[in-house]
């Protein structure tokens, strides 16, 4: 993970500031259909956060909801679908013996894996980039094939508190005011930190393809 030298005191702001922006978009992802457009915003401020530029977390958080919220939310709607779709193919497949069953079940699976993979780098590709909706979905789909540890490692910290709870109930205590409050921005904030090299090398690369015209 490349994560750039901070002092101590840098990092309990940060982890303030992450407190504060996990409490914006558990708000405002309350209404449901703004959850897309919540967890852009989340994205929007946390890539700043993990490049070391300059960012306030309110202001922030507002700008980039309103700069993303039509994209977020389409392209949730779109992969919530997918999800929806794959795991009704899977419940199918279940009830169903032999062969069909069974390809039920593969493409149930299949399509949530790419959903699932897709949705995770969708956000930091629409809150980067400025692209049209199949730009975007084809690039994270992409971007999640060739880095899928990014993926893995954001769905590891999003686990972390409902793991603990799964390992043993007494750390329940503990595991909800965890997830109320670092719940979100621990995976985004891992995903950005992971997120910057490819960044580096997308924008190498288009640097690159430009000076050659």
């Amino acid at each position: 993970m490349d994560m750039p030298r901070r002092t101590i005191g840098e990092w309990v702001q940060i982890i303030c500031d992450l407190i504060l922006l996990n409490i914006l978009w558990l708000v405002c992802c309350l209404p449901i259909a703004t959850i897309g457009a919540s967890t852009a915003a989340m994205h929007s401020v946390a890539r700043k956060m993990a490049a070391c530029e300059h960012y306030t977390v309110w202001s922030g958080f507002w700008h980039g909801f309103r700069e993303n919220w039509k994209q977020a939310t389409v392209v949730t709607a779109i992969l919530g679908v997918v999800l929806l779709i794959s795991w009704a193919d899977f419940t199918i497949g279940l009830n169903n013996p032999g062969f069909t069953g069974i390809a039920c079940q593969v493409i149930g699976v299949l399509g949530m894996i790419a959903g699932v993979f897709t949705l995770t780098l969708a956000f930091p590709v629409l809150t980067r980039y400025r692209l049209p909706l199949r730009t975007v979905l084809k690039n994270a789909a992409l971007l999640s094939l060739a880095n899928p540890h990014i993926v893995l490692v954001g769905l590891a910290a999003a686990a972390l508190f409902p793991a603990l709870i799964v390992w043993n109930i007494d750390l329940l205590v503990i595991a909800v005011p965890g997830w109320v409050l670092l719940g979100g921005g621990l995976p985004v904030l891992a995903e950005q930190l992971l997120m910057r090299k490819v960044y580096a090398r997308l924008e190498a690369g288009q640097i690159m393809e430009e000076s050659n015209r």
